[in-house]
């Protein structure tokens, strides 16, 4: 597969991520179970018999962990392209009282961790917070960073 199929994959499952009718989650379980089956149906479609996709909690014996600082890094979902690790994904859920900024630096950071690893890392960010929903340059400049630097694809979802 070429290095253009996958950016273009990468990109669609994103945008997949970001369209996507998600329920009323109120356990990130739950949740990595629904984001878990949108990627499915997404990575079926577009790869079919190339393409696997692990859940934690339902595959574990076939997730590949990053094993630093002593610890077992383990992605909440995990897509294999011929049997190679290649798209870690973390989920996360952010409560309305959660701090939405501690929520968000744990998505980046396992997914950081996790693309020492995978090709490409995807932290999926739910927000229920009242947060600030208007967009600032930081974010643009952030999101540029990571992928540059990590082929890491932030997705914040407000709902």
């Amino acid at each position: 597969m070429q290095n253009q199929d996958v950016l273009k994959i990468i990109d669609g499952l994103c945008t997949r991520l970001q369209e996507a009718e998600l329920g009323e989650c109120d356990d990130e379980k739950d949740l990595v179970a629904e984001v878990g089956s949108v990627v499915e149906d997404f990575i079926d479609v577009e790869l079919g018999e190339f393409g696997a996709v692990w859940m934690r909690g339902k595959d574990k014996g076939k997730i590949i962990s990053v094993w630093a600082y002593g610890a077992d890094f383990w992605p909440d979902i995990a897509v294999e392209v011929r049997g190679l690790p290649t798209v870690a994904i973390t989920v996360r859920l952010a409560r309305r009282d959660d701090d939405l900024a501690e929520v968000l630096a744990s998505a980046v950071g396992s997914s950081v961790i996790h693309s020492v690893q995978y090709s490409y890392a995807v932290p999926f960010v739910l927000d229920r917070t009242n947060s600030d929903t208007r967009q600032h340059w930081f974010d643009g400049e952030i999101e540029e960073r990571l992928w540059a630097d990590h082929r890491v694809s932030l997705v914040v979802r407000q709902q």
